[in-house]
């Protein structure tokens, strides 16, 4: 049974590093991505096409950021991320949502630093595995 909150402070402080989470103008929800891989074990692995996560990829990669005089986008980036993406292990597969109850187009549960990594690389597909009805969530926000 999810656990139910009424604010974003709430929501934010109750999310860990192992969670999956958005926010919208409704509220949020959030689900351990270690029981969503424990549910996905027996899913098949597809590679899919890079370019299926483009707004994805475009989105992350501007996240936070502003342009210059010149048009170009100006991002601050954690140099962690850096290290995390050089590291990031493509043959383990990234965590594809598809449930369109949840959102209208694809996320990434969990493997953002793979799916970097495939893209800086110019690889041209990545594994998936893909959840097509996400379960309860395990923290759900709703406003007041």
């Amino acid at each position: 049974m999810a656990l139910l909150v009424t604010s974003e402070q709430q929501f934010l402080k109750l999310l860990g590093p192992n969670h999956y989470s958005f926010i919208d103008g409704n509220g949020g929800m959030a689900w351990d991505v270690t029981d969503l891989w424990r549910l996905t074990k027996d899913f098949p692995k597809q590679k899919k096409p890079l370019t299926d996560f483009n707004d994805i990829i475009v989105r992350w990669m501007n996240f936070g950021g502003k342009r210059n005089d010149k048009d170009e986008m100006i991002v601050p980036f954690n140099v962690a991320h850096f290290e995390r993406i050089r590291n990031a292990e493509l043959s383990y597969p990234i965590l594809v949502i598809k449930d369109k109850k949840i959102h209208p187009n694809i996320r990434v549960a969990d493997g953002m630093h793979r799916l970097m990594k495939s893209y800086l690389s110019n690889a041209s597909t990545i594994l998936t595995v893909e959840i097509n009805q996400m379960p309860e969530p395990d923290i759900i926000y709703r406003k007041k």
